[in-house]
């Protein structure tokens, strides 16, 4: 199975690699280094790290021709954007030695970076950070689903995981994705900077 599959049906997200655009997170955003041993509990959720070409099949498969009209209208007022913030940045701070080992001496490193959140219909967030590109501070895109039965639902091998439960083998989680919502998401992530939004106004127009 694909990491990530889009149809007009569902969305399919493969949760059972811990090194790929779609990961289980926890509350504070720490990401589960087996996912498959990750239990069904409401504190988790499924954070994929969306890319513009997904949103151009999320626009194409779930969005008519009256919502692109009407997204488009709400993209034009979008006239802030994230990446010009005092926020948006990340650097790392050296600390003093906290120890040795043999004649190394081991210092701790305190990383500070902020995330641009919002939360959508039924939970869902947005998540926006800057990260380091090639020579700049590039923006990030998330889009983080709750482990709801409302929002998604949860399989493995076996089929549907039972709350509570590990996700076991071949886990994946199927969202059905309502137009209210993709245009909910693309108008945030339009925020990121000014390159997003002509990037996504071009996908509606």
């Amino acid at each position: 199975m694909d990491i990530i599959q889009i149809n007009k049906n569902n969305v399919k997200l493969l949760l059972s690699s811990q090194r790929s655009k779609v990961r289980i997170a926890d509350s504070d955003g720490n990401h589960a280094s087996k996912p498959t041993s990750v239990k069904n509990l409401s504190s988790n959720y499924v954070e994929w790290m969306i890319s513009n070409i997904e949103i151009q099949r999320l626009i194409n498969n779930y969005l008519s021709g009256e919502d692109k009209n009407k997204l488009a209208s709400k993209l034009k007022l979008v006239n802030s954007f994230l990446n010009k913030s005092e926020y948006a940045t990340r650097e790392a701070k050296k600390l003093t030695p906290i120890g040795k080992f043999e004649d190394f001496n081991i210092y701790k490193y305190e990383e500070s970076f902020f995330s641009f959140e919002k939360v959508l219909n039924l939970n869902i967030k947005i998540r926006i950070t800057f990260k380091m590109g090639d020579f700049t501070l590039a923006p990030h895109m998330f889009l983080l689903f709750p482990f709801d039965k409302k929002v998604i639902e949860l399989f493995n091998c076996g089929g549907a995981v039972a709350s509570g439960s590990n996700l076991g083998s071949g886990c994946f989680a199927s969202w059905k994705p309502t137009s209210e919502v993709i245009c909910e998401a693309v108008e945030a992530l339009a925020h990121a900077s000014e390159g997003h939004k002509r990037d996504l106004s071009a996908m509606v127009e």
